[in-house]
């Protein structure tokens, strides 16, 4: 199940191309690590221009929350395909962004939830 719960309009400075990539690096990997009849959510918040994009999957312990960010990092015991690179790439459009960047626990227990902050536009 997807759910999204966002003001009608959240307006941030940033490349429209790279948060397009960013927000689908983000649930492409929050949908395909949420087993089947978990959760996805996404939340938007206007103040302070913050996004959540969290799911009920295994989570990330948090001692490997910074290793996962590099590229072609994956944590042992994974037999998810995919090139290792989707946080890491939004990493980089984070930092790029002169944004921040936090992981954390997610839907339920364990989870991952990956939160955002970026600049209003307004």
């Amino acid at each position: 199940m997807l759910e999204l719960d966002a003001p009608t309009a959240v307006y941030v400075l940033a490349n429209e191309g790279m948060l397009r990539i960013l927000l689908r690096n983000l649930l492409d990997n929050a949908v395909r690590y949420t087993p089947p009849g978990g959760k996805v959510g996404v939340t938007a918040q206007a103040n302070g221009v913050m996004l959540t994009v969290s799911d009920s999957g295994p989570g990330i312990p948090a001692d490997a929350r910074v290793q996962v960010l590099q590229r072609f990092h994956r944590l042992a015991g994974q037999e998810t395909e995919g090139s290792d690179l989707g946080l890491s790439i939004v990493s980089r459009i984070v930092e790029l962004h002169d944004a921040m960047l936090e992981l954390d626990a997610g839907i339920g227990n364990p989870g991952l939830a990956v939160r955002l902050v970026l600049k209003s536009a307004g």
